[in-house]
């Protein structure tokens, strides 16, 4: 039952999101025709009219309106995700859900992964758009002019466990997300608590456990000064360091989604 839940909250997410992609992609594409009409294109006339006054401002224009999409993007992902919690546990879907024959715990997981996975396509949408603005041809020509084997013989000169730190690097990433996802779905639940204003309270909830958290990270490292922390962790090494934010990224998660289940739970009872 949790497979269909993930595929049930795959279709709702792309659903809003995949058009958003290829409106990225289409505005990109023109945008690269632009520019290269612009320069020494194959057509002479078109190459006139792009750098007339005419030219500049439709190329202005066309360069407000991909900027304004990559930020739509941006803002978009993160407002999906949020309605995706919010519909599904105390919107219109709530019902719906809650009474599935799944453990309370697997929904906000499953919204949490899906949301994951369609932050990891935004980015990959808008690195593609930049890819197309600098031209998909001189993109390939600048990767095969590196040397990739003085590359990697300089990497694992200066960092001889790069792929490791990498490894650790994603799963940290991957571990901050889930736990901003779930901060959120905190912040929505005890918004729930009061019977106005819910969308506001979600908001300042939000806020108040973000200064929490700021303060508690205060207390904690106001008992080192730099050289101290500089001397921990080059005692403990940078792996060390690394698995040191890896648990506290994994203790918030815990903290937010025990949080989440229980205020779930509780508005179920009611």
């Amino acid at each position: 039952m949790f497979g269909k839940l993930l595929k049930y909250e795959w279709k709702a997410t792309g659903h809003t999101l995949v058009p958003l992609y290829l409106v990225v992609l289409a505005v990109s594409i023109v945008n690269s025709l632009m520019i290269h009409l612009g320069g020494s294109g194959s057509s002479p006339e078109l190459g006139r009219f792009m750098d007339s006054g005419l030219g500049e401002v439709i190329q202005l224009i066309g360069f407000m309106v991909y900027f304004g999409v990559i930020m739509a993007l941006m803002v978009l992902t993160v407002v999906v995700i949020v309605q995706r919690f919010y519909k599904g546990v105390v919107g219109d879907e709530g019902y719906l859900v809650l009474t599935a024959p799944v453990e309370l715990w697997e929904i906000p997981l499953a919204k949490c992964l899906i949301g994951l996975v369609f932050g990891v396509f935004s980015m990959i949408a808008a690195a593609a758009s930049i890819i197309i603005l600098m031209s998909p041809a001189a993109f390939v020509q600048m990767i095969r002019e590196v040397d990739w084997i003085l590359f990697f013989e300089r990497l694992n000169l200066y960092v001889p466990q790069w792929a490791l730190y990498a490894g650790e690097f994603s799963l940290l990433l991957i571990l901050a997300g889930a736990a901003e996802i779930y901060h959120v779905y905190l912040a929505v639940m005890l918004g729930q608590l009061s019977n106005t204003h819910k969308v506001a309270l979600s908001f300042l909830w939000y806020v108040v456990i973000n200064i929490v958290l700021s303060v508690l990270s205060y207390i904690f490292l106001s008992g080192f000064n730099l050289n101290s922390l500089a001397l921990i962790f080059s005692e403990l090494g940078g792996h060390a360091a690394v698995w040191a934010s890896i648990g506290i990224c994994a203790l918030q998660i815990l903290i937010f989604a025990g949080g989440t289940q229980y205020l779930m739970a509780k508005r179920m009872n009611m």
